[in-house]
């Protein structure tokens, strides 16, 4: 439309006794533009919260969805005029003769608006890989590392009498071989309390399971705040394992 010339109402026919457009007057070409503007405006809409989709969202069937969704969206405009015109209006169309336009600048032998719109394209797929994308798979990964990293091979219990406790499974003698490693990494990150040197994770060596969980919740809290408030219990020894 930009190339045609301006003038009045300029309609003419042509072999096939279809419309043939040669000129356009200001006002018409005015609407023109402005509709097209809008579109690009949808368009740049539809572009930026379609990226911002795609980036966000996990579910595949989701992105089908939005891909059918998008289908629809771009085509309606179409499947209106199919639907709605009437068939005068339609052989009009279908008749008319396309609008004269020169030929795209080329530059040894390459078109230089194909190679601009695949610049274009380009340009947006790296800036969201990297101002979008990366960013957001590296919160994802930092979830999933604080969630499910690390050594995910222990159980625990909740006593009721001072928390949560930990452990490795398994048998006594594999129990007690990873205990003197990591036991106290993980249930004693701060150390074992300066008044309290004797217990450590060789005191547990042999017991059973039951055994060390309650052998790490008197070591977490203490045999001697147990003596005194624990009302009838007499036997704290560690090799007791009770």
């Amino acid at each position: 439309m930009l190339f045609l010339p301006r003038g009045g109402h300029s309609n003419g026919v042509n072999a096939t006794g279809g419309v043939m457009i040669s000129s356009m007057p200001p006002p018409r070409l005015a609407f023109c533009l402005a509709v097209q503007a809008l579109r690009a405006a949808l368009g740049a809409t539809l572009l930026y919260y379609g990226i911002l989709f795609l980036v966000y969202t996990h579910s595949v069937l989701e992105l089908l969805l939005n891909a059918l969704a998008l289908a629809f969206v771009i085509s309606i405009d179409e499947l209106v005029f199919e639907t709605l015109a009437p068939s005068k209006v339609w052989r009009l169309v279908a008749k008319a003769s396309p609008l004269m336009a020169p030929s795209p600048p080329r530059w040894h032998s390459l078109d230089l608006v194909a190679v601009l719109k695949l610049t274009a394209a380009l340009s947006v797929i790296v800036s969201t890989v990297f101002a979008v994308l990366h960013p957001q798979v590296r919160i994802m990964v930092e979830a999933r590392d604080a969630i499910c990293a690390g050594d995910q091979d222990f159980v625990f219990t909740d006593s009721g009498v001072a928390g949560i406790s930990w452990a490795y499974p398994g048998t006594p003698d594999e129990q007690s071989e990873l205990s003197r490693s990591w036991s106290s990494l993980r249930n004693f990150p701060d150390g074992l309390p300066p008044h309290l040197p004797q217990y450590n994770d060789a005191t547990i060596a042999g017991f059973s399971y039951g055994g060390q969980i309650l052998e790490s919740l008197l070591q977490q809290v203490g045999r001697d705040y147990w003596r005194e408030n624990c009302t009838g219990c007499t036997n704290f020894s560690p090799a007791a394992g009770s």
